[in-house]
């Protein structure tokens, strides 16, 4: 494999300007050079999720500029064209920055990430961080945990892990605070742990974490290296579940 030279055919292939004849040629090399294979299938991964954040980024940007038209539009019957001129530049320049960082995250994944771990990369997205507690009974358990969470807004990730751990299995704090140190270690790389701590959550089975505990099991599983039957099983055969569709979307793009 000559492999800048074949990293440009795979990307003319996936970009369909590749000649016909080239096409070919290379189709016919993918079938007995697993080397090359293996990178075509590295980068038709990293193209499918491209694609697909591409257009939920501008759906995004595109519903957010209808609502505040529609809130302007109820406060007021004439709207400035100039005001709407400056509304649509800004939407154009937040959409354009925003596929440019998920351009990044393609790079990230073409450049030598597994397709699995690049995946989980894509997908993962760190979630509000707030206090909740099954009881009003103030104490130590809920000062560490105030100051934990505190910690992870401010991204002193082992810090956090550190508080979070003090909290007692028996405490009504523990199933957030294990939640919340799933993350933690997702977020210091420790994806081993963070998986661990998310299953330990899902086996509570407490509605308010769970599906989402198993959604974020995956990602620290995919994190590992691993094509993630189990977890990927547990979301897909629940077509109620909050994350099926992405779940169904990973499954997909590991095939």
């Amino acid at each position: 494999m000559n492999e800048n030279q074949d990293i440009e055919l795979i990307e003319q292939y996936l970009q369909n300007t590749l000649p016909e004849n080239e096409r070919q040629r290379l189709e016919e090399r993918l079938l007995v050079q697993e080397d090359l294979a293996q990178e075509f299938e590295k980068r038709r991964i990293a193209h499918r999720a491209l694609d697909h954040l591409i257009a939920q980024h501008l759906k995004e940007h595109l519903k957010s500029l209808e609502e505040q038209e529609v809130e302007e539009e109820t406060g007021a019957k004439v709207i400035n064209i100039q005001a709407r001129r400056r509304k649509i530049l800004t939407f154009i320049l937040s959409a354009a920055a925003g596929i440019l960082l998920l351009a990044g995250v393609f790079r990230i994944i073409s450049a030598g990430e597994t397709p699995s771990a690049g995946l989980a990369e894509v997908y993962y997205e760190e979630p509000a961080y707030t206090g909740r507690r099954g009881s009003d009974t103030a104490g130590p358990e809920e000062d560490n945990f105030k100051l934990a969470i505190q910690d992870m807004g401010n991204r002193n990730y082992e810090s956090a892990i550190e508080l979070f751990k003090t909290i007692p299995v028996d405490d009504d704090l523990y199933l957030p605070a294990t939640y919340y140190l799933a993350h933690a270690y997702y977020l210091t790389a420790q994806f081993e742990l963070a998986e661990n701590a998310f299953n330990v959550v899902t086996s509570r089975n407490d509605l308010r974490y769970r599906e989402q505990a198993e959604w974020y099991a995956l990602l620290a599983c995919l994190q590992q290296n691993s094509g993630c039957p189990d977890h990927l099983a547990t979301i897909t055969g629940n077509p109620s579940h909050l994350y099926h569709e992405k779940a169904l979307q990973i499954q997909r793009q590991l095939q």
